[in-house]
């Protein structure tokens, strides 16, 4: 998602122990487990934790479906069930590679910095690869102990050579230092080993910017900007760097658009906040998905979505009697939880041509279109089906709440 989520992706790693354990397990436990990858794969992360609980039924004793259980409850914002799952895996295995790992990761979003060190210590032990020691690095720079986290990170190069995101945090580290050359060098590094890999033009041209490389800062920052129009400090960088240019123009243009991300930027990070808080407020979610799509950054609005849907598929009505409608309502939530929310706008539009008078239906509609930013067209869909079953409380109260989200009290007659 947003920058200050990424732990919830980064530092995740696949239990690549499966392909030696796959051999030792019940067939029909290995073959859920694959089906729980694609699924994972594809986003549907309702399908993946169904998986999960079809293996655990042919055998509840191996601690790679409770590792992947940990692992789909963090990418659905549940991270006390993740941490609960990947507890479950270590009372299994101990050594179960990733667990101890992934439980710092959590504990290091909490704020437990301490804590998530000794996760990492414990998984270096048995695994001490390049993750573990990238992890370690990142736990000892927040705690203010430069020297370990230096020598972690280099620990980490020494494993790994070739990735980048390791240099990329060594330059981190030298920048908070203030070391900007040295930054500059291993961040460089960094941007050379993956060079179409846009968002690490962002830390590179931002350092050239702060060494008064403002001719070099604006060719990475330029192309950054043009990829995340939604993104404030990029804009304020590249202000800075015209303005040392003396492209009085260029310099207003991006520092004017700077000041007005400012306040979409704190508007995002309020709603992930309450939507993270309550993941299972659909409301929340979709005020997030709004502000991400109202900033124009459409790639984490996707990916909102998805973990949406797989959080509160209850928002949605099922169990129709007609076998058609039913299979195609079907349909549409793996549309759903899997982000694409068009297709699944189309099937509920397709279907309500046949059965226009159906309130089930319009109510799905509208929470279809809510998901996807176009709130009007939600309120509509769920006024629709009031019509046809004036006592429908759940429409009632969905408007209920999707007024209260978007309330603005400077709005005429909210005073």
């Amino acid at each position: 998602m947003v920058q200050k989520n990424q732990l919830l992706v980064v530092g995740t790693v696949i239990c690549f122990v499966l392909l030696g354990c796959a051999k030792k397990m019940d067939p029909k436990v290995v073959f859920f487990i694959e089906q729980t990858y694609e699924a994972m794969d594809r986003g549907a992360f309702n399908a993946a934790l169904a998986f999960t609980d079809s293996a655990r039924a042919y055998g509840d004793t191996y601690a790679e479906t409770y590792f992947l259980r940990g692992r789909i409850y963090t990418e659905l914002a549940r991270f006390e069930l993740a941490d609960s799952a990947y507890r479950k895996a270590i009372e299994m295995d101990n050594s179960m590679q990733g667990a101890w790992l992934n439980r710092g990761n959590l504990a290091i979003r909490d704020g437990d910095v301490r804590g998530a060190l000794a996760y990492y210590l414990k998984e270096e032990e048995k695994h001490p690869t390049s993750n573990v020691y990238l992890q370690i690095g990142r736990a000892y720079a927040q705690l203010g102990v430069a020297d370990s986290a230096q020598f972690a990170y280099e620990n980490a190069i020494e494993l790994d050579t070739t990735r980048a995101t390791l240099y990329m945090r060594l330059g981190e580290l030298y920048r908070e230092q203030g070391e900007i050359e040295k930054a500059i060098e291993y961040t460089q590094r960094g941007v050379d080993l993956e060079p179409e890999n846009i968002n690490y033009f962002y830390a590179i041209g931002s350092l050239l910017n702060v060494a008064g490389q403002a001719e070099k800062a604006v060719s990475y920052l330029e192309p950054f900007v043009q990829e995340n129009p939604w993104h404030y400090w990029s804009h304020y960088n590249l202000g800075q760097a015209y303005q040392r240019l003396g492209d009085d123009e260029a310099s207003s243009r991006y520092l004017s658009r700077a000041d007005s991300l400012q306040g979409v930027q704190s508007e995002i990070d309020h709603w992930q906040g309450m939507a993270e808080s309550n993941p299972q407020h659909l409301m929340l979610w979709i005020r997030f998905i709004h502000a991400l799509r109202k900033a124009g950054n459409d790639r984490d609005a996707q990916r909102a979505e998805r973990i949406m849907y797989s959080i509160s598929p209850e928002y949605l009505l099922g169990g129709f009697t007609d076998e058609l409608v039913n299979q195609q309502h079907n349909v549409a939530l793996l549309r759903l939880s899997s982000g694409e929310v068009e297709e699944a706008i189309e099937i509920y539009r397709s279907l309500l041509r046949q059965y226009p008078d159906n309130p089930a239906l319009w109510l799905n509609l509208g929470v279809s279109y809510a998901a996807h930013g176009r709130i009007v067209q939600a309120r509509q869909s769920w006024e629709v089906a009031t019509k046809y079953n004036r006592n429908f409380a759940r429409a009632h109260r969905y408007m209920q709440d999707l007024d209260m989200a978007f309330y603005n009290p400077e709005a005429p007659g909210n005073s």
